[in-house]
């Protein structure tokens, strides 16, 4: 009796693990867009990948759920083995059996692999009975053919950009198979990773407040920068100007701040810690004043090694200085009135200006002009940090250069004069301060207009805006309401307006490097440092 009473218990106690293991999933799935059959199988490959095979096992056995049916995981194998004609006799098996670019990919890979073999009669057997009965992507097996000529296996690799049987050519092709096959027969590789990432950056992108680097983190709490990260905060002004404040522009370092004046002068401040953190360095913050201009100074460029500053204005004249010791060496003269903008090149030898003159000068450091555009009036220029591309404006319509060339490319046509431009790190966008009032970012490569950033004040003077934010993701405008407007880049939506200047915001600067940190500049003769 005693016996049977234990076997009754122990068959209860089972019956109520299992009822209540079965009410735990129901309560977990009740309100998921996503089924449990997905998820275990999600956690068998990532539990996998990670290393944990016996883990996975128990995890299979326990729910009775396959990552992947027996003879997927022997494509799988098959492929990454080379097993050419047993991958072929499985395409079946994945429902892919009659798609011709599955074929050729396959039989590209062992023609690769077998003049990486030194078998040029078999490859040549490869791509007469195998490739091209295919009847498929003739262009490829043009130059597949012209492979068989090559000297050497070095150079079959580089010219088919193909790293050989032991590389990761092999998995490649895998993840390209996949592409072709429904993922609930072969789940992609590393899915979960990818999940988690996109989510990660939907958080980032949803963050009001962002302004973090893309770097690890948690996934136990969602992403929420907060409003303490983000510069709202006055931290200080700096008022050695004797008049406006036309340009700034911080340092690839981070460490100064160079700005260009109506009072005929450049300066270069210092970004220092404790330069923000007391007046006391008041008599310090000023680490270098650039006289020489004999008229207003409306533009200052940092080449990217920071060795250099050149600035230019209302004297027709360009000045090369040396940043650290303040040495002005070039005096360029060709420009016949007004420069309005000037920048760098990425390898810090050569520089292009803009001018009414109607000339735009690409100039090497020595002083000598390299090309010259003629024929417009340029208000503003800007160049891709790669040194690609130049960008010119000239009324409502702006000019796309190809650097290496020194052609036009592409016109984008605006509908009222632009002030100002700035191209985004990638190079693919534009942003346009026109005159009606509107800050338009550009598509480069579809040539239209896909943001509009609107709230701020500006009409017939020249106010510059920038992006900022550690992804570039906000846009950032002084304005003639003597405010500095901050919006988000993803939905146009007006973050931050920042108060404190008495007369007209000219210009505003984003530091790259103290992601935190904003400047801007007044014609209230100040320039503010926000953090």
């Amino acid at each position: 009796m005693r016996a049977n009473e234990q076997n009754n218990r122990a068959t209860t106690n089972g019956s109520n693990a299992t009822a209540q293991r079965s009410s735990q999933e129901i309560e977990f799935y009740a309100d998921s867009l996503f089924q449990k059959e997905e998820v275990v199988r999600l956690l068998i490959q990532t539990l996998n990948d990670l290393g944990y095979r016996e883990s996975s096992s128990t995890l299979e056995k326990e729910t009775g759920i396959e990552f992947e049916s027996e003879k997927v995981s022997i494509f799988r194998t098959r492929v990454l083995e080379g097993n050419w004609g047993e991958v072929e006799k499985l395409l079946p098996v994945l429902n892919i059996e009659d798609n011709p670019n599955v074929l050729f990919l396959i039989r590209q890979q062992k023609f690769l692999e077998l003049l990486e073999s030194k078998l040029p009669h078999e490859a040549l057997h490869t791509l007469q009975l195998e490739l091209t009965t295919l009847d498929h992507n003739v262009e490829r097996r043009h130059f597949l053919s012209s492979l068989l000529v090559c000297s050497s296996v070095d150079e079959i690799k580089a010219k088919a950009n193909w790293d050989g049987a032991s590389g990761n050519s092999r998995q490649i092709l895998l993840d390209e198979l996949q592409k072709h096959v429904s993922p609930s027969v072969m789940l992609p590789r590393r899915r979960l990773r990818a999940l988690l990432n996109q989510a990660m950056a939907y958080q980032r992108k949803e963050c009001f407040y962002h302004n973090e680097p893309e770097t690890v983190q948690s996934l136990f709490a969602d992403h929420n920068c907060g409003r303490s990260k983000f510069p709202s905060t006055l931290a200080y002004v700096i008022e050695d100007h004797t008049d406006e404040v036309w340009h700034i522009a911080f340092s690839n370092s981070g460490r100064f701040l160079a700005s260009a004046s109506k009072d005929h002068t450049a300066k270069v401040w210092s970004i220092e810690v404790p330069f923000l953190a007391s007046s006391k360095h008041q008599s310090h913050q000023t680490v270098l004043t650039l006289s020489g201009h004999t008229d207003s100074v409306s533009y200052v460029a940092w080449s990217q090694n920071d060795m250099y500053l050149l600035t230019c204005g209302n004297d027709k004249v360009i000045r090369l200085w040396d940043s650290q010791s303040g040495n002005c060496l070039k005096v360029l003269t060709r420009h016949s009135s007004s420069v309005s903008a000037c920048a760098w090149l990425p390898d810090n030898q050569h520089f292009i200006t803009s001018s009414s003159d109607k000339c735009t000068f690409l100039w090497n450091i020595d002083g000598t002009v390299v090309h010259r555009w003629s024929g417009f009036v340029a208000s503003d220029l800007s160049i891709s940090r790669n040194g690609s591309l130049l960008v010119i404006v000239t009324g409502d319509k702006i000019c796309l250069y190809d650097l290496h060339t020194k052609q036009e490319i592409n016109q984008l046509q605006e509908s009222a004069g632009v002030a100002s431009i700035a191209i985004s790190n990638d190079g693919n966008y534009l942003l346009c301060s026109v005159s009606c009032q509107e800050i338009h970012l550009w598509d480069m490569m579809e040539r239209r207009i896909i943001k509009r950033f609107t709230g701020y004040k500006q009409s017939k003077f020249v106010i510059r805006s920038c992006f900022g934010g550690a992804d570039m993701n906000y846009v950032i405008s002084g304005s003639e309401d003597f405010n500095v407007y901050i919006w988000r880049l993803e939905d146009e939506a007006l973050t931050k307006v920042l108060s404190g200047h008495t007369k007209m915001v000219n210009a505003v600067c984003w530091n790259s490097v103290h992601g935190s940190m904003l400047a801007s500049a007044s014609d209230d003769r100040t320039i503010r440092i926000w953090v």
